[in-house]
C-alpha cells in the first residue's frame, strides 16, 4: 500500500479540493479530516493486514456525498 497522505492528496485532487484547507490526521489505522474551526469531521477506518489494504469503513459529516466518495475511492484503488 501506498503512503496513507499520498493517497488521501489523491482524493482531495479528485475533489478539486487543497487538504491544506483542512486538519488532516493518521492515528493508527484511522485517518480524520475536518475543519479547522474544529466543528464537523469525517473519518475512515483503514484494515490493514500485512501492509495491505484489506478493507474499511467510513463516517461523513464534512463533505457532499459525491466528493466524500472520490475521496473514499482513492482508497478503494488500494485494494490487494
Amino acid at each position: 500500500m501506498r503512503n496513507i497522505y499520498n493517497i488521501i492528496t489523491d482524493g482531495f485532487d479528485g475533489i478539486g479540493l487543497d487538504e491544506r484547507l483542512f486538519i488532516v490526521t493518521v492515528e493508527n489505522s484511522m485517518v480524520t479530516i475536518k475543519r479547522p474551526d474544529g466543528g464537523q469531521k469525517s473519518q475512515i477506518f483503514l484494515r490493514i493486514v500485512a501492509g495491505n489494504l484489506i478493507s474499511f469503513e467510513h463516517r461523513n459529516e464534512l463533505f457532499p456525498n459525491i466528493a466524500w466518495n472520490f475521496i473514499c475511492q482513492a482508497f478503494q484503488r488500494e485494494f490487494i
